[in-house]
């Protein structure tokens, strides 16, 4: 019995999730309000107030969720193995995994990421995954002097390129697959912009 009330409520707190997203893309955030929620979710405002105390607790909260969910698989990354160059041209399984998860919960992150979202939350996931880069040079004991480029330049251009490839993803209503994506976002971090565009092999072909 007990595992069907909790089945119920996870099913409940989705419902409230989705129907906040669909509001939020719908009107934006400032433009939603309890009632309108719960006749978009089917329940009732008693059932809303059971889980959260307002709006802003439910976005807080469903926010903390979907991260959470998204770095358990960043734990899993291995840099190391992301260097290797056979992934250029093949998915790497665990790439793939990190795309297919926003693919998923893209009725989450292609709102909040989108220009009527929360403006909070890409600074969020920036936070996270400075954390998570950090971690990485802490767990393989690199310092500064093992760097080619200081680590806070690295750690910024890294936190750019992955957001601007998951925003354009989105954008672009991911027409590619998670696959295609990860070969994409290996490419430009193992080769750069510069190899990644065909312009170094331009220049060895005009080279006197």
């Amino acid at each position: 019995m007990e595992e069907i009330v909790d089945r119920r409520i996870l099913r409940t707190k989705q419902m409230l999730r989705e129907a906040l997203m669909e509001l939020i893309e719908q009107n934006g955030y400032e433009g939603i309000s309890v009632t309108q929620l719960t006749e978009k979710a089917g329940l009732n405002r008693g059932t809303f107030y059971l889980h959260y105390r307002d709006l802003q607790d439910l976005l807080d909260k469903c926010s903390d969720y979907m991260l959470e969910g998204w770095l358990s698989i960043m734990r899993d990354f291995n840099p190391l193995e992301a260097q290797n160059s056979k992934y250029l041209n093949v998915p790497n399984p665990q790439i793939v995994k990190i795309y297919e998860y926003f693919k998923q919960n893209s009725w989450f992150f292609k709102v909040i990421l989108g220009p009527k979202g929360d403006p909070a939350f890409p600074l969020r996931m920036k936070r996270a995954m400075h954390d998570h880069l950090e971690g990485n040079r802490v767990k393989f004991e690199l310092d500064d002097n093992d760097f080619l480029v200081p680590s806070d330049y690295i750690n910024e251009y890294v936190l750019s390129v992955n957001m601007g490839i998951l925003q354009h993803w989105f954008e672009t209503n991911m027409t590619k697959t998670p696959e295609e994506v990860a070969i994409i976002s290996t490419r430009l971090a193992q080769l750069g912009p510069l190899g990644s565009s065909g312009m170094k092999k331009l220049r060895r072909a005009n080279k006197p």
